[in-house]
């Protein structure tokens, strides 16, 4: 054979084995860059899920708490003026313990696990003796401050031998024109347990001081005291905080904190399988199938413990004391709890989808729409976010004074309005015959 030919031929075989190991190499590196591709584009949308997810979850569980904490402040103002005459007669005799358990039996059957109540003067003194040493410093200190300014108030937990609590307060006049201030401390186990019921898994929710750095004032298990664990975040923990929500008219911020440990674990089974795929050449197709395949269940899981977070905040309002209702940026109402129902007379299905002014007498109706349409057009907020005393209108066309608070929010590039709704006839009723008392 001509030298010369041979090594044509030469350079030919050489040349067709290496296109074919070039060509595996190719396939190989474009498998490879489409599976980490799709790994990160998995990964990305899992968290973005997930924080959409918590921030849900803590937006909800802020506002039970903080409904919560509203009805506590309305039922100790009843709860004093139902009890005015009594109020009155042991400031006047502090000693008399006859009027002290009379008034211990009132609340007791009112909050069956309060933990403690006194009388102050308007210099923020107890008037009444604390044999049990429930009323702390902390608690006088507090007392104290709330009456140079009410406004101040925002609470939070007091330590104490026999249980960690926190107060809510409420003016009351006294004799001689003297003013007091009556209060009632509860135990932190009633909020433990909104914590606990909306806890996410992987995440751990806490209510901590906005104040101290780090304090953790109440978690899911109770107080500080009940916790089994350090009472301050770490420095890892404080830079494991997904979502953190101040709550207003209190020192505590909510917090939603993750288990490191937990998100670490299934982030590296992602990218472990990813890996274990693109080890297998000679089915780099089937793995790469397998893969999306993996990743699209776990985009589905997601969604479907989205759902389930949705049905829990349903759940929630549809448990309430308030009366919630949410409405669209057209003022057509989309929800409308049992409470609501209780309070209008009407069944959700009547007025779910209809404008929420059927719920209005005149010439709130007529105007509501031109109101609505002006905050969406100008941003110009007279209502939203602060509490007004309106009119409302039940089914049989009769009228009721009733306290509304109205919060706006956008999901999914929709606007809604939430409005938290409390029937205060009652309430007024009382104003009403104290005023013809009084005059």
């Amino acid at each position: 054979m001509n030298p010369k030919t041979s090594s044509v031929n030469h350079l030919f075989k050489f040349g067709s084995r290496w296109t074919g190991t070039l060509a595996v190499v190719l396939l190989w590196l474009a498998a490879t860059s489409l599976l980490i591709w799709r790994a990160t584009e998995v990964n990305e949308e899992l968290a973005a899920q997930q924080d959409r997810l918590v921030a849900e979850v803590v937006k909800g569980t802020g506002e039970a708490i903080s409904i919560h904490l509203q009805a506590l402040q309305r039922v100790v103002a009843l709860l004093a003026e139902d009890n005015d005459a009594l109020i009155r007669e042991l400031a006047s005799d502090p000693g008399n313990e006859d009027l002290h358990h009379a008034l211990d039996a009132r609340i007791s059957r009112t909050f069956p696990k309060a933990f403690a109540f006194t009388l102050a003067s308007s210099d923020g003194d107890p008037l009444l003796e604390d044999f049990e040493g429930l009323v702390g410093e902390v608690c006088r200190s507090e007392i104290r401050h709330y009456a140079r300014d009410p406004q101040l108030l925002q609470p939070v937990v007091h330590p104490n031998p026999l249980g960690y609590h926190f107060d809510v307060m409420h003016p009351i006049p006294l004799r001689q024109g003297a003013e007091g201030i009556f209060f009632v401390s509860f135990n932190t186990e009633i909020l433990a347990k909104i914590l606990a019921k909306h806890r996410l898994p992987g995440y751990d929710l806490l209510l901590v001081n906005r104040d101290i750095a780090g304090l953790i004032e109440i978690g899911a298990e109770g107080g500080r005291d009940a916790l089994e664990r350090e009472i301050r975040l770490s420095p890892e923990e404080l830079r494991r905080i997904a979502r953190r929500l101040p709550l207003d008219r209190t020192r505590w911020d909510l917090i939603a904190m993750g288990h490191g440990a937990a998100r670490s674990s299934s982030h590296s089974q992602l990218w472990h399988q990813t890996q274990w795929a693109l080890g297998i050449l000679g089915v780099i197709s089937i793995a790469a199938l397998l893969i999306i395949r993996r990743s699209q269940k776990a985009v589905a899981s997601a969604s479907l413990g989205l759902d389930e977070q949705r049905r829990r905040l349903r759940a929630i309002v549809e448990t309430v004391a308030e009366a919630i209702v949410t409405i669209d940026e057209r003022g057509v109402i989309e929800t409308f709890n049992p409470s609501a129902e209780r309070i209008f007379a009407y069944q959700a299905a009547e007025v779910v989808g209809q404008n929420v002014n059927m719920l209005m007498p005149e010439p709130y109706r007529s105007e509501h729409d031109g109101y609505l349409a002006r905050y969406l057009t100008t941003g110009e907020a007279r209502v939203i976010g602060v509490s007004l005393e309106v009119t409302g209108q039940r089914k049989d066309g009769s009228t009721f004074p009733m306290e509304v608070k109205v919060s706006d929010s956008e999901v999914g590039g929709r606007r809604f309005f939430t409005a938290a709704i409390h029937d205060i006839t009652v309430q007024k009723e009382i104003e009403r015959m104290k005023n013809e008392f009084i005059s």
